[in-house]
């Protein structure tokens, strides 16, 4: 019925994997052949320990290098059944692809043949990454969004074709049944070609999304951008585009579209640091052209002297010296001499890349809600932090015998929702149809997570971070990127809301991975972690705070040592031992913390501390993660790491990110006075406790060092809500404070929630009539969430008032999932018009009592309101 093919040369290290796939189909080729171009390696070797038939090139005749083309047509030589099935070397098929593929042959006479959708697995290296998001756009749109589609012409990498078809096609044009394909083509294009010759001759070509098939190619960024150019220059040189100015003008639109299109996709999906390889090729695309004009070509000529002119122009020097050296081999080769001739197009799109005007006017920041435009600085810090994740991956320990991969999921609702989890004490998700952009405005960096990566790369533990919502992934994109590296240990950070999802997708990574073990961690009550327990894909569970229990457990794993299901917590007293998170390989410009537009982007996530004494019941980390222990990082590595990121992606501020700032004075002056010592002058904020910063020397120190604002934790001003939640705040001295920092410029963003069973409209409107009377920079207000294994959620657990017990609903953003005295939807209401009326006071505009309707005296707060305009 079916014989299958694989063209090979020197693809010892897949091959293997590629005949295993095809020996365990469901419907079984009659034959499998592989056909050898000339391997230098082992893959002779391997073919035939697997037991298929091996053709080497000497078989077919007196050639140097086979090339596809023969190849291709050579298998038709050698079978004698109605369809062939061609698969690369380096393409894994999923056991029932003939199973799936054969029957659609059945539904239309016409279809001559049928592909299926090839998904890249090297998602890591930036080469790859680039091949896959935009060279295939593999995953730039979600499977189930996909339909079947007729094509001019299948990848030559996975296939099925009638005989028939292929020697009608054959003979029609070369005058020979077994020559449908084109002997010259070697390396690519012989799928396009007799794609061309089969629709010509009213076949139909067919396209399937349902049948999935998987890359197992490798790039890194120069091999990228050279498998990128020799795929598209094949056919200008077959059709003559080199030999005039007027046949060129085509290739020019050519070069310049596919590296656009390159930069508008990682604009859009937010995947900046792919920016400098589509900076590279958007001038070696011409480059390389150069060598393929006759000598003294007038073309040639213009193409060098547009390059020399936009380099005169270019806005980084970095960025020019690296241009050069990767186009060192052809540059030093060229003997033309410089003239004023240019072509204006190429010249026009050389000087658009080299004062960095193809790239969006908000690039890296497509989703800061503050900013309309980056600046000149950002922009060329974005290209040049790229470059340096380029050149450094080398010296990653990435690939090894045992490998580690930290992951946090993806969390996208099918509502529009996408939710942030790891890095944010506030699990909760944004509805994303209020931004025109990939990602919400708050990205939080995973500190676990990446102090963690650095913890096995310095235990040299070959290892590799996911962060699939910063990254902007769907599920698809981070399965894949996980099979594609096939650890042997995934660990990766959930939490309450989302578990629902994360467990989906771990589940659906183990359906792939089935020797992979899987551990999860996070913010996870005992109850929750005894019910994952039973959960047969889950191999282990960190319960606590996990940096280095996940190094002991890795480093167990690799050396085989016996391992529990439940892994305790590895006390971490000495915060400060901990090494700086990982910075360099991952999405550095999508993190956004900008409580202020006054705090500039890119601003940089720091910590100084963890934990938190004041015991608040609704705060899930040191409920649930790691207690109530406070403890003091090294204030001289963390001005150490604001200074390395100054200078590794120009970052023009930073947000103190611990759970309470100022639980030190000591610490907290001695970070300003390093700075102020360093001349570190650079704006920054923190989340402090506002009752207990009433100290005008500290907070002048702290102005000194380049704090332009502060973030206070209010919640109510009212003595019974804050006393429901725990909190022992005292408002007086929060107002001391406030006067404080007003009077010296510092900025003031406070943090309030509604919902507490002690709530009522009049505490409501009392905290708000508080709120207009400080009048502070900006504030947020969020509903209340008692997270599961607070002292908060157990309290209202045993009063039996909680009436959502589903976890999905413990979304910090838009849910009350219990009951309370005023009514769940009042204190709704009671959100919507307090933002209302505070975005309406902060315009200088009266707030109607008719919009006020939730508090408990609405005509009153209006004139209030309007007392303080």
């Amino acid at each position: 019925m079916i014989t299958a093919f694989v063209p090979t040369l020197n693809n010892e290290k897949t091959i293997g994997r590629v005949l295993k796939a095809i020996k365990a189909q469901t419907v079984r080729p009659k034959r499998i052949i592989v056909i050898d171009s000339g391997s230098a390696d082992a893959t002779e070797s391997i073919c035939l320990d697997a037991g298929v038939e091996f053709y080497p090139k000497s078989y077919f005749g007196d050639f140097e290098i086979l090339g596809l083309g023969r190849a291709r047509n050579r298998i038709l030589e050698l079978i004698d059944t109605p369809y062939l099935l061609s698969v690369d070397s380096d393409i894994i098929l999923r056991p029932d692809h003939i199973e799936k593929i054969l029957p659609m042959f059945a539904e239309d006479p016409a279809i001559a043949g049928i592909a299926g959708r090839q998904i890249e697995l090297n998602r890591i290296h930036m080469g790859d990454k680039c091949r896959a998001l935009v060279d295939m756009r593999d995953l730039y749109n979600e499977s189930r969004k996909l339909k079947d589609e007729f094509r001019p012409f299948l990848m030559g990498s996975n296939n099925i074709y009638r005989t028939d078809a292929l020697h009608i096609v054959g003979m029609a044009e070369n005058g020979n049944k077994f020559r449908p394909f084109e002997d010259a083509f070697m390396s690519n294009y012989e799928d396009a070609d007799v794609g061309h010759k089969l629709t010509k001759h009213g076949y139909k070509l067919l396209w399937t999304p349902s049948v999935p098939t998987y890359h197992l190619q490798k790039d890194d960024v120069r091999s990228y951008i050279n498998r990128a150019y020799r795929y598209r220059v094949f056919k200008w040189l077959r059709n003559g585009g080199f030999e005039t100015e007027e046949a060129y003008a085509g290739k020019i639109e050519h070069n310049i579209n596919y590296v656009r299109m390159g930069i508008n996709i990682i604009t859009e999906k937010q995947r900046s640091y792919l920016a400098y390889p589509f900076f590279l090729a958007g001038f070696s695309f011409f480059i390389e052209d150069i060598l393929h004009f006759e000598q003294g070509h007038p073309m040639a000529r213009k193409i060098y002297n547009s390059f020399l002119k936009s380099m005169e122009h270019c806005k980084s020097e970095e960025l020019k010296r690296g241009i050069l050296e990767f186009n060192r081999l052809i540059l030093d080769n060229i003997t033309l001499e410089r003239t004023e001739e240019y072509d204006e197009r190429i010249l026009e799109w050389f000087l658009s890349l080299a004062d960095l005007s193809a790239f969006h006017k908000k690039f890296p920041a497509m989703h800061d809600t503050k900013l309309t435009e980056t600046d000149e600085n950002t922009r060329i810090s974005c290209l040049t932090a790229s470059k340096k994740r380029m050149e450094a991956e080398e010296n990653l320990n990435i690939y090894g015998n045992f490998k580690v991969m930290l992951m946090n999921l993806p969390w996208r609702k099918e509502n529009g929702r996408y939710g942030v989890r790891a890095g944010s004490r506030w699990p909760h998700t944004y509805d994303m149809g209020r931004y025109d952009s990939a990602l919400p405005p708050y990205i939080p960096y995973p500190f676990f997570l990446g102090h963690t990566f650095s913890l096995l790369q310095r235990a040299g533990i070959s290892s590799w971070m996911c962060d699939a919502v910063a990254e902007g992934y769907t599920e698809e994109e981070a399965i894949f990127e996980a099979f594609g590296y096939e650890p042997n240990l995934i660990i990766a950070e959930v939490s309450v809301p989302s578990l629902t999802g994360d467990l989906k997708t771990l589940s659906d990574i183990k359906a792939f991975l089935p020797d992979t073990k899987i551990c999860i961690t996070g913010p996870l009550p005992k109850d929750i972690i005894a019910q994952l327990k039973e959960k047969s894909f889950i191999d282990h569970i960190i319960d606590g705070e996990y940096e280095f229990a996940a190094l002991k457990l890795a480093q167990d794993l690799k050396h085989k040592r016996m391992t529990q299901k439940t892994v305790p917590m590895e006390r971490q007293d000495d915060y400060a031992q901990l090494p700086v998170p990982e910075r360099l390989f991952t999405p550095f410009y999508n993190y956004n913390d900008r409580p202020v537009a006054a705090l500039k982007y890119p601003s940089l996530q720091i910590q100084l501390s963890r934990g938190c004494p004041f015991g608040c019941s609704f705060c899930v980390l040191p409920s649930v993660f790691y207690g109530d222990r406070y403890r003091k990082g090294d204030i001289v590595k963390a001005v150490n790491e604001i200074e390395k990121n100054l200078k590794t992606f120009g970052i023009q501020s930073f947000y103190a990110d611990d759970d309470t700032f100022n639980v030190d004075k000591r610490h907290v002056a001695a970070f300003a006075q390093e700075l102020i010592d360093r001349g570190l002058n650079l704006p920054w904020m923190a989340m402090a406790r506002a009752d207990t910063l009433n100290d005008k020397e500290l907070l002048t120190l702290l102005k000194q060092s380049g704090l332009i604002g502060l973030k206070f934790g209010i919640e109510s001003t009212n003595q019974a809500v804050l006393a429901e939640m725990n909190k022992k705040l005292n408002i007086e001295k929060c107002q001391e404070t406030f006067e404080i920092c007003r009077e010296l410029g510092i900025g003031i963003h406070l943090t309030f929630t509604l919902g507490y069973l002690a709530d009522t409209p009049v505490t409501a409107e009392n905290t708000f009539r508080w709120l207009i009377g400080q009048n502070p920079d900006s504030m947020q207000v969020s509903l209340t969430i008692p997270f599961p294994g607070t002292p908060m959620f157990d309290t209202l657990k045993n009063m039996n008032v909680l009436t959502d017990m589903n976890m999905d609903g413990y979304d910090g953003a838009d849910n009350l999932p219990f009951e309370t005295p005023m009514g769940r939807e009042r204190v709704k209401m009671l959100k919507q018009q307090w933002i209302a009326a505070w975005l309406a006071f902060k315009k200088g505009e009266r707030t109607e009592a008719s919009q006020l309707t939730a508090f408990s005296d609405p005509n009153g707060l209006s004139e209030y309101i309007g007392s303080r305009l």
